[in-house]
C-alpha cells in the first residue's frame, strides 16, 4: 500500500508540475497579449491626438473662410445698396421719359411699367427691381449680355 500510495503521489506530483507549466505558459501568453493590447491603445491614443489637432485646424481655417466670405458679401452688398440709391433714378431719367410713365403692375420683385425711350422715341418696358433682388437683376443682365454677344 505504501508503494501504490507513492505512485499515487507521484502521478500527482507530475499532474501538478504539468499543470503549473501549463498555466505560466498560458499566462506568459496572457501577458503578451496584454502588452499588445497596451501597445495598440496607446498608438490609437495618438491617433486620436492628433486627428483632434486637425479638426481643431480645419475648424478654425473654416472659420476664418466664413468670416473673409461674410466680409465680403456684406460689402457686396453694401455696394449693391449704395449703386442703387445713388444711380439708379438718374439714369432711369435720362433714358426714359418718366412724363410718359404708364404703370403695367407690381410684382414680387418690383414695377414694370411704359414710358418713352428719349434717344429713340419709342415706347419702351421698363422694370424696376428692388435692392433685395439685386443678384436676380445681375443675372438677368448677365443673361442679357451673354446673349447679345453671341
Amino acid at each position: 500500500q505504501l508503494q501504490r500510495r507513492d505512485e499515487v503521489v507521484r502521478d500527482l506530483m507530475a499532474q501538478l508540475k504539468k499543470a503549473q507549466k501549463d498555466l505560466e505558459s498560458a499566462q506568459s501568453g496572457q501577458d503578451s497579449k496584454d502588452a499588445q493590447i497596451s501597445v495598440e491603445r496607446e498608438e490609437f491614443q495618438d491617433e486620436i491626438v492628433q486627428l483632434k489637432k486637425q479638426l481643431h485646424e480645419k475648424h478654425f481655417c473654416l472659420q476664418r473662410l466664413e468670416n473673409q466670405q461674410e466680409k465680403t458679401v456684406e460689402g457686396y452688398a453694401t455696394f449693391v445698396k449704395a449703386l442703387l440709391k445713388s444711380s439708379a433714378s438718374q439714369q432711369l431719367e435720362n433714358h426714359c421719359d418718366l412724363n410718359t410713365v404708364e404703370m403695367l403692375g407690381k410684382g414680387s420683385y418690383g414695377f414694370v411699367m411704359t414710358c418713352q425711350d428719349k434717344e429713340h422715341q419709342e415706347q419702351i418696358v421698363v422694370k424696376l427691381q428692388g435692392s433685395r433682388w439685386a443678384s436676380v437683376a445681375a443675372q438677368e443682365w448677365a443673361h442679357d449680355t451673354a446673349c447679345k454677344h453671341e
